[in-house]
C-alpha cells in the first residue's frame, strides 16, 4: 500500500470515529485541575528530558494545557478548546501523551498518523501504554523508527504537583524520524529498544 493510499485510509477512519466524539468530551491533559482521572497525568520531567535530548526542541505538544506545559516546554501547544483533531500539526517535532478517555484515544493516535503522513513534522515521540493487543497501539509501533519498553511502570503527575496513584500498566515511547542512534542512546537504560522489520 503507498504512503498517499495510507493517508487516505486514514484520513476517512478519522473522519468517522471524530463524527462519534463531541469537543466536550475531549478531555485534554490538565482540562480538569486537580482530577486525577486518565485524561490529566503529566508525564514527568526526566522523561521529558530524555524527548528532547532526542530531538532537539519539542516545538509542538497537541493535547495540553498551561499547566502541563510548565514541564513540557513545548513552543506551542493545544488546548481543548483549541480542539487538535481540527488542528495541523507543524513541528519540526512533536511530543505526543494523548489522553486515554474512551474515543478520543483513538482518534488522537489517527490524527498523529494522519499528520505524519501528510509530513506536517520530521520528528516526534509519542508516549502510551504498551496494550499490544489494541488497534491503535499496532497503528502507532508498526510504522515508527523505534521504540523503548519502559521497564517500570512511570508515575505521572496530577496538576495538583502530586503522584497520580494507581497506574496499572506499563508504557512505551514510540519514536518518528531519522535519529534512531540517539533515541537508543537516550533510552536503552529504561528499556528495550526495538525496531519494526
Amino acid at each position: 500500500m503507498s504512503r498517499a493510499h495510507k493517508t487516505l485510509c486514514f484520513h476517512m477512519l478519522y473522519n468517522e470515529m471524530k463524527k462519534k466524539i463531541s469537543p466536550k468530551n475531549l478531555g485534554y491533559m490538565g482540562s480538569t485541575p486537580g482530577n486525577r482521572n486518565s485524561n490529566t497525568w503529566f508525564t514527568p520531567p526526566e522523561w521529558i528530558d530524555r524527548c528532547r535530548k532526542v530531538m532537539g526542541t519539542i516545538d509542538l505538544d497537541p493535547f495540553s494545557s498551561s499547566d502541563a506545559n510548565k514541564i513540557v516546554q513545548a513552543t506551542q501547544f493545544f488546548t481543548e478548546d483549541d480542539d487538535a483533531l481540527v488542528q495541523t500539526w507543524t513541528g519540526p517535532n512533536v511530543f505526543m501523551n494523548p489522553p486515554y478517555g474512551v474515543g478520543i484515544f483513538k482518534s488522537a493516535c489517527l490524527k498523529f498518523l494522519e499528520q505524519w503522513h501528510l509530513k506536517h513534522f520530521e520528528q516526534a515521540i509519542v508516549l502510551i501504554n504498551n496494550c499490544t493487543e489494541t488497534i491503535s497501539f499496532q497503528a502507532i509501533a508498526k510504522e515508527c523508527s523505534a521504540m523503548c519498553l519502559v521497564n517500570k511502570r512511570i508515575v505521572f503527575y496530577s496538576t495538583d504537583g502530586k503522584p497520580s496513584v494507581g497506574n496499572t500498566r506499563g508504557q512505551v515511547f514510540i519514536y518518528y524520524g531519522l535519529n534512531v542512534g540517539k533515541f537508543k542512546e537516550e533510552f536503552e537504560d529504561a528499556g528495550i529498544i526495538l525496531s519494526p522489520v
